[in-house]
């Protein structure tokens, strides 16, 4: 069995590049089991709509003929994308989750989230909350698709050219992403904890209760096509074009 596990590409329409290395890297997985992307796949989207389906429709339809070779699909939402839709959730009978969940696989227990609700700050809590609640959704009918996509776009731009000091190896951010695990670890019981948010890329051993555990996060895919996979009880980090394929 192998699971691939894909984050923070933060696609930013149909002229991105990384739209489609990402297409050629999903259209060569063969005999993966689950494909679970834990947030920022999109750097913008809100929803279902014609515009959303437009900019993306070459990895949409790619995420197609993978759950046709027999590839289930999970999506964790990430502080980019959410609201996913009747496409995820009907068209590709994805499992889509707001926050986190928890994945068995080969008797593992698996903890997966985006990793951006890991110490929140009051601010953050508040843009949240808006931009998951019924404001937002209004101005996007305001403003229609086609205006709410280019405001989107530029917010997104902004917050993420603001934060990129924070996304580095031993980093804030990615120690307390690590800690965050480990109590995950403690409070759940789980054996693995993966999250991505950090743009950090590793597989590190946890003690807890005693006993070995995992914290491992794939990278980011728009750094260098960066991604995780989990087969016969290892995880391991890859970079797509240094390694011919994820099985």
């Amino acid at each position: 069995m192998t699971t691939v596990f894909v984050a923070d590409a933060h696609l930013s329409g149909r002229k991105d590049p990384n739209q489609a290395s990402l297409v050629r890297f999903v259209d060569g997985l063969t005999g993966v089991d689950t494909f679970i992307v834990l947030g920022d796949l999109f750097d913008y989207w809100v929803g279902y709509n014609k515009v959303v389906y437009k900019e993306f429709a070459p990895l949409l339809d790619s995420f197609k003929r993978l759950v046709e070779r027999g590839t289930k699909m999970v999506y964790i939402e990430g502080n980019h994308d959410f609201l996913m839709g009747d496409f995820f959730t009907e068209t590709l009978g994805a499992s889509v989750y707001d926050e986190s969940c928890i994945l068995d696989t080969e008797g593992m227990h698996i903890y997966l989230a985006h990793g951006d609700t890991v110490k929140m700050t009051a601010g953050y809590i508040r843009w949240r909350k808006f931009a998951r609640g019924p404001y937002a959704r209004l101005l996007t009918l305001v403003l229609g698709s086609r205006g709410a996509w280019w405001l989107a776009r530029r917010i997104s731009a902004n917050s993420r050219a603001k934060q990129m000091s924070k996304y580095a190896a031993g980093s804030a951010l990615d120690m307390r992403l690590r800690e965050a695990a480990k109590w995950k670890i403690d409070e759940t019981g789980v054996d693995a904890v993966v999250m991505g948010h950090s743009h950090s890329p590793g597989v590190y051993d946890v003690l807890a209760r005693g006993l070995r555990a995992v914290y491992a996060n794939p990278g980011a895919w728009i750094d260098n096509g960066s991604y995780l996979t989990y087969s016969y009880g290892e995880f391991k980090v890859k970079e797509f074009g240094s390694e011919e394929s994820a099985t």
